[in-house]
């Protein structure tokens, strides 16, 4: 006796293209994202941010490499998620279901945007070996995270010892390894960092980087990561005096953007950085990428999370999240609606 075979489960359509079947969203909720093939015309759209960071979650445990989970946030969850954030939360001068408080967030670079934390701290261990002989290891650079690379190999030096430490040329040496040495080769977008960056951007607030490391590092990593075009200012150690936990550099990076202090929002994964954005005035999400939440929730961090993929606009806006109200639908137009292939 021949078996049944079973029905193929519906795929979700974005602009006419199937969606790949390991995605598994239609067993979670029927999305449809843009026209059809069979539709030209703008379709319904219904999904909340709870939905939202379920499938995330499900794509973090389904595929092993973590960048997987961001090209799936792209195609579908992203992009859709978009035209609804706009429309509740709003964008500057515009009417939304509510008021925001925030027109400006500014990202710290080294543990926030990419792993460059644990990369950095390879180069240093290997700088320190060339310039001093120093066996030192790589969590012995922790405690001088977000403070600069002068403080941060200037820090590890003296726990050694080393009595000629020369801060201008440990930094060149630093910089000759970690740049042309190819460590910065390695590094990668955290997942969720393009799509936050461009959430934020689509609600026409203002993006800055603003970190204690010198230009040249923050050049390199905004280039090898592939975002070095999307933000309307970049502050870094040439612009600043006094590092971290200082608020000089956020300060400047609201400056540059054009928005008062008590009107950004800082996202951070340090302590310095923590204490930097709370002196600043500024709200502070805090990811825990390279320190504790414990850690950073003492030092003032208004919300914690575990990775930049699972900070929501609303965790950066201090407003309710989508799935606190009723029910969150709209109709969205074509060009808003658009998932971009790749």
């Amino acid at each position: 006796m021949m078996s049944q075979r079973r029905p193929r489960q519906s795929a979700v359509i974005a602009n006419g293209m199937q969606l790949p079947p390991a995605a598994r969203l239609a067993a979670y909720t029927p999305l449809v994202i843009g026209p059809t093939a069979s539709r030209s015309s703008p379709c319904r759209v219904a999904i909340n941010h709870r939905t939202h960071e379920r499938l995330r979650a499900v794509a973090l445990r389904r595929f092993g490499r973590r960048g997987h989970a961001s090209r799936l946030g792209s195609l579908v969850l992203d992009e859709y998620l978009r035209v609804i954030e706009r429309h509740y939360y709003g964008r500057r001068n515009a009417s939304a279901v509510v008021a925001r408080a925030y027109d400006a967030v500014l990202f710290d670079m080294d543990g926030v945007l990419c792993d460059s934390e644990r990369l950095s701290r390879e180069a240093g261990v290997e700088t320190l070996q060339k310039l001093h002989g120093v066996s030192a290891r790589a969590e012995d650079f922790a405690a001088f995270t977000g403070r600069g690379e002068a403080a941060f190999l200037r820090g590890v030096a003296e726990q050694y010892g080393v009595a000629d430490f020369d801060e201008d040329k440990a930094k060149q040496a630093f910089f000759d390894i970690y740049v042309d040495g190819g460590y910065v080769l390695d590094l990668r977008p955290f997942p969720g960092a393009r799509q936050l960056v461009a959430r934020v951007k689509g609600m026409d607030m203002r993006v800055a980087v603003a970190s204690a490391a010198d230009r040249v590092k923050v050049e390199a990593n905004l280039n090898a990561i592939g975002l070095s075009a999307e933000f309307d200012f970049v502050a870094s150690s040439e612009l600043i005096e006094r590092k971290k936990p200082d608020p000089q550099v956020f300060v400047e990076a609201a400056k540059g953007v054009g928005v008062a202090p008590d009107r950004c929002v800082v996202v951070e994964d340090a302590v310095a950085g923590v204490l930097a954005a709370k002196k600043a005035g500024m709200r502070c999400v805090a990811v825990a990428t390279s320190m504790g939440r414990e850690e950073l929730s003492s030092a003032g961090a208004d919300v914690v999370r575990d990775e930049l993929a699972f900070v929501s606009i609303a965790d950066l806006l201090d407003m309710p999240e989508l799935d606190e109200i009723e029910d969150v639908e709209m109709v969205a137009s074509e060009s808003e609606s658009t998932v971009a292939k790749e």
